[in-house]
């Protein structure tokens, strides 16, 4: 087998796509493994590395492959492929953080939001395009492994060039109301530990920064931003607040 994946909502639907000697194969077990279903895979191209399901859909399943990234909407029996930003899709991951399915490619890292559109470049290459793998962990931190065996971190779904020599702090970040309707202020929230000046950015999910505001110094305590969002897409942004070497980050959602 080359990629295998189980349904999160059911520990006995199984798939696997793999080979038999130079014959692509898909396959799937309803049963735990007891039975299993040979399908054709109709679509899919390359060589398969990475398999995975829509978190509350098991019909939609998205697979990498030498050829890019392919989705199936019928539980596998047809595939099609999602984009051509890159010729190359390694690993796979469902993201909470980032809201959507992360691919790494042979040109960096990409994230598909809420499996729907197209799928969207995520900042800086992280000094090399090719990206094997990723992570995230407990503190809101993505982890990259790419080519020539090198780590790198981003925070908050920024770049790394973004993110380098920030310590996390925690000022009780929040938006609100979110999910905010595009043209409604929101109010970024936030309590200072120490008195001092603080700096808002607003990222959008490929982490381009689309509004900043700064202010003089601030008492210790509760403080907040207006956020204007009248010029905001709808889709997922994540509100950073700086003051010092202190960064902390809340994420929200513009609707129309």
């Amino acid at each position: 087998m080359r990629a295998i994946a189980s349904d999160p909502n059911n520990i006995d639907r199984v798939y696997a796509i793999g080979y038999e000697g130079t014959t692509r194969k898909f396959y799937k077990t309803e049963d735990g493994g007891s039975t299993w279903a040979d399908m054709n895979a109709n679509g899919f191209v390359g060589i398969p590395s990475d398999l995975i399901f829509h978190p509350t859909d098991p019909s939609r399943l998205a697979a990498a492959s030498s050829s890019g990234l392919y989705a199936t909407t019928d539980g596998g029996n047809t595939w099609s492929k999602v984009t051509n930003s890159f010729s190359s899709c390694y690993t796979i991951y469902q993201s909470d953080l980032m809201n959507g399915l992360v691919a790494c490619t042979n040109s960096g890292l990409w994230i598909w939001e809420e499996w729907t559109g197209a799928p969207v470049y995520f900042g800086e290459d992280p000094g090399t395009q090719v990206v094997k793998c990723a992570l995230e962990t407990a503190e809101d931190f993505i982890l990259a492994g790419t080519t020539g065996r090198s780590v790198w971190r981003s925070y908050c779904g920024l770049s790394v060039e973004e993110s380098e020599n920030m310590e996390t702090g925690r000022f009780a970040l929040t938006v609100s109301p979110n999910p905010v309707a595009r043209g409604i202020a929101a109010a970024v929230s936030f309590s200072m530990p120490v008195s001092g000046s603080a700096r808002m950015i607003i990222f959008d999910i490929a982490g381009r920064a689309v509004s900043t505001a700064e202010t003089e110094e601030l008492n210790t305590g509760i403080n907040e931003f207006s956020l204007n969002t009248e010029y905001l897409s709808s889709g997922m942004y994540i509100a950073i607040v700086k003051s010092g070497e202190s960064i902390d980050s809340a994420r929200f959602i513009v609707t129309d």
